[in-house]
């Protein structure tokens, strides 16, 4: 390999994919302490998921077109000989196949042309994008299929997009699914078969749902058998949350009109403008009292 700062970062690289000791970093899906998530990252990468997560730290798109170059190189050379899953479909990983089955120079040639035509920052970063969503889509599947969370069918219905932008779209919301099911298994301490239920919820809103439309709160609902050890656990985590805001609404029909009035009355602890000011101050009559004053206001409609 040429020298340069990166060389030899990259050649130890070259060197652990090779012999197959390359490990994923200990990253947790919802925070970077390993503790807190109850999801184990795979240790079966092929040679581009293990690309990724080396390059994915990445300073500068300078920098991942010099890793990429020597790469390229070392495939073409046949210094490594990468294992590409089968369901890789990016650009990297279709002609590091074609570059593994060269039977001439010129064929090799060919390939080597490709894959030049690639180290440019802008097709660089896009195909660091596509190797790392095909990356991310078998994680997401392997969270939720191995916990017993989700059938591959489920969730392979995220994957049948063929455009980079739309996998982005279709991934972001298998992170949401993750997320909700993270919280469940982690802090609710929900039974699976509640938390499998929730997340088949879940998937169908999402299935459904297109990504634009992201601008709403959805609400997903359980039945939970009374007096349930489930529903204990859930109440007594719910109750360790303080509101912060409380609403009323109230509706009204005018007969003569036949219009109907509907009034929304909101109650926030947080000032509605950035210059009211919220006293949080200690009561004079009890100093272990947290007084907080609410401001309230009206949100009127005729229908």
């Amino acid at each position: 390999l040429p020298s340069s700062p990166l060389s030899s970062k990259v050649g130890s690289f070259l060197d652990e994919a090779s012999s197959q000791m390359f490990r994923a970093a200990e990253v947790s899906v919802i925070s970077p302490t390993t503790e807190l998530s109850p999801f184990q990252p795979r240790e079966d990468l092929d040679f581009l998921g293990q690309l990724w997560i080396f390059a994915r730290h990445i300073t500068s798109s300078a920098e991942l077109v010099e890793i990429f170059g020597l790469v390229f190189r070392a495939v073409l050379l046949g210094h490594v000989q990468p294992f590409i899953h089968p369901g890789n479909t990016g650009t990297i990983a279709t002609l590091f196949r074609q570059s593994l089955s060269c039977a001439s120079n010129d064929e090799r040639s060919v390939i080597a042309t490709k894959l030049q035509s690639l180290l440019t920052e802008g097709r660089a970063l896009q195909c660091l994008v596509e190797i790392g969503v095909e990356k991310l889509q078998r994680d997401y599947l392997n969270f939720l299929t191995s916990n017993g969370l989700s059938t591959g069918n489920e969730v392979e219905v995220f994957f049948s997009c063929s455009e980079l932008f739309e996998k982005c779209k279709n991934l972001c919301k298998l992170h949401y699914v993750l997320e909700l099911a993270a919280v469940l298994v982690s802090f609710v301490t929900l039974p699976k078969s509640f938390v499998a239920s929730f997340v088949k919820h879940i998937i169908q809103y999402y299935r459904e749902t297109d990504f634009e439309k992201f601008t709403t709160t959805p609400l997903f609902q359980i039945p939970f058998p009374a007096l349930s050890p489930a529903l204990k656990n859930l109440v007594q985590f719910a109750s360790t949350f303080k509101p912060s805001r409380m609403s009323a609404s109230s509706e009204e029909s005018n007969p003569k009109t036949g219009k109907l009035y509907r009034e929304k009355i909101l109650c926030t602890s947080d000032p509605l403008f950035k210059y009211m000011h919220c006293p949080n101050t200690p009561s004079s009559q009890n100093a272990d009292t947290v007084m907080c004053t609410y401001h309230a206001f009206c949100q009127p409609c005729i229908l």
